[in-house]
């Protein structure tokens, strides 16, 4: 899912650090005992568990209220009345989805959710609007380069990115009585490994990592997203291959879009275009392969590298050593 940090207009040089302190993790919520089904047959796994209901929120504070991105820590807070609900509503949808920023060339990617219910709501400027999902992406936060898994609501009739392709992927439980669906928080929770019967290696955060800086250029969300769909898919929340490319007259130019099914096949795809539509209203987007950078995750934190059979189109570190090379972690001057 990104209302984006703002870039420098030049790459920083980067500097040997020490690893930052392992964040101590702590769930959103207590989970009782009933248990998810897998959603494919992609993965025999372990299986996660289903959320508590939410306790009242506390006071929110003006400025909080009319927020509508929000980090971790202001999750775990709960001060958002609205944001509370949001995130605690069950969802009956998972999607991938790349765009494009106005003056850039790479595409970014975050993750959709919808809710089974829209939530209505008054937005900063007075409005009347309904939320209908959440978007989920990691940000970058502060002065340095790090990294943190936000979430932002996706209001009807409000496009805040324009979409160049939205891949639908199975959702755990989607197809049964709502009661039984998942939620927001459900989701989080198996990216923190705190929900889920996940060996040791399996239970470090996934909420937290360094970007790389390339070329003025914050490299490192599709480590993320890569890992997170990792996660979700050992859980038996979400399955591995997609279901529908959502996006309508759009002409993929190029490699082929939408030929495999597997998340392997498509995360390594840029979608690019000048955003023109031709005259019967059909979008051409370029679809070039582009290999995942990868980001600096916290110490002891395992990247898997092949998953359902499949290696990962990760970059190789003899191709871009700068980039890849896991000894350094970039730092402002």
């Amino acid at each position: 899912m990104l209302r984006k940090a703002s870039r420098s207009s030049s790459p920083k040089k980067p500097h040997p650090s020490t690893p930052k302190k392992q964040p101590s993790k702590r769930r959103l919520f207590s989970t009782p005992s009933k248990k998810m089904e897998t959603p494919t047959k992609d993965e025999t796994t372990p299986t996660a568990t289903v959320e508590s209901p939410p306790a009242p929120a506390p006071p929110v504070d003006s400025e909080l209220a009319k927020a509508e991105t929000f980090s971790m820590e202001q999750i775990r807070r709960g001060r958002n009345p609205i944001m509370n609900i949001a995130v605690r509503g069950t969802i009956n949808r998972f999607a991938l989805e790349f765009y494009l920023l106005p003056g850039e060339r790479r595409s970014r990617s975050h993750v959709l959710v919808d809710f089974d219910e829209k939530i209505r709501f008054r937005d900063a400027e007075g409005h009347v609007a309904d939320i209908k999902g959440l978007a989920i992406w990691m940000k970058n936060v502060g002065d340095d380069f790090d990294g943190e898994l936000h979430v932002r609501y996706v209001i009807e009739g409000r496009h805040f990115v324009e979409p160049l392709a939205r891949f639908q992927f199975p959702l755990v439980n989607a197809d049964k009585p709502v009661s039984e669906h998942i939620t927001t928080i459900d989701v989080i929770n198996v990216l923190q490994g705190l929900l889920g019967q996940f060996p040791a290696i399996h239970r470090k955060t996934l909420t937290e990592f360094t970007f790389r800086l390339h070329k003025g250029r914050y490299l490192g969300c599709r480590d993320a997203i890569t890992q997170w769909m990792i996660r979700l898919n050992l859980a038996g929340v979400v399955g591995w291959h997609y279901t529908r490319q959502e996006v309508d007259k759009v002409e993929y130019i190029g490699r082929q879009a939408v030929s495999g099914r597997g998340f392997d096949t498509m995360i390594d795809q840029n979608f690019a275009s000048d955003m023109v539509r031709d005259e019967w209203g059909f979008l051409s987007v370029v679809v070039k392969v582009s290999p995942v950078c990868r980001a600096i995750w916290q110490p002891n934190t395992y990247r898997v590298i092949k998953h359902a059979g499949k290696d990962l189109p990760y970059m190789k570190d003899e191709n871009d050593k700068v980039i890849c090379n896991e000894q350094w972690i970039p730092h402002k001057d």
